[in-house]
């Protein structure tokens, strides 16, 4: 089965618009995904340069990840995108890598992702630190991220 997304190798790689394609990704953002699911969701924006450097063996010749399913990653992350923007709350690649690690290695059972992410943007909301601080830098906080996993994983 075709998956219909173009995965971009390279930067100066043109797309071939004779093919439409339903989803884009470049390698960059498929690291950032799979480097997510592996459990470093708040290290994959703050951190990107490294998945092509120190964290390469993590991410591309990980046997933990089965590589035939990154085009279900690839619909999953546009699909919650879809769901931020239909919930009207900001969309960011962290919170969206945040959802992905959620959704791949939680043990809890929600309705559907709508319910997940209002329990996640509640997590943001109620979480304080000694600092008065914003959303994004909240999400790169390895206490930030530890708390994810004791509520939503």
């Amino acid at each position: 089965m075709a998956s219909n997304i173009y995965f971009q190798r390279k930067r100066d790689i043109d797309i071939d618009y004779k093919q439409e394609y339903t989803h884009y990704i470049n390698l960059e953002k498929m690291g950032q995904i799979i480097y997510s699911i592996l459990g470093y969701p708040h290290r994959a924006t703050s951190g990107k340069s490294r998945i092509f450097d120190k964290h390469y063996s993590l991410v591309y010749r990980n046997s933990e990840i089965d590589f035939t399913k990154c085009p279900e990653y690839v619909k999953k992350y546009y699909e919650i995108k879809n769901v931020y923007i239909s919930l009207k709350y900001d969309v960011t690649d962290q919170k969206l890598f945040y959802i992905l690690y959620i959704l791949y290695n939680t043990t809890k059972k929600y309705k559907n992702l709508e319910e997940l992410v209002e329990c996640f943007e509640e997590q943001i909301s109620n979480y304080k630190h000694t600092k008065d601080i914003s959303d994004s830098r909240k999400l790169i906080l390895l206490l930030f991220k530890e708390r994810v996993d004791k509520e939503l994983i």
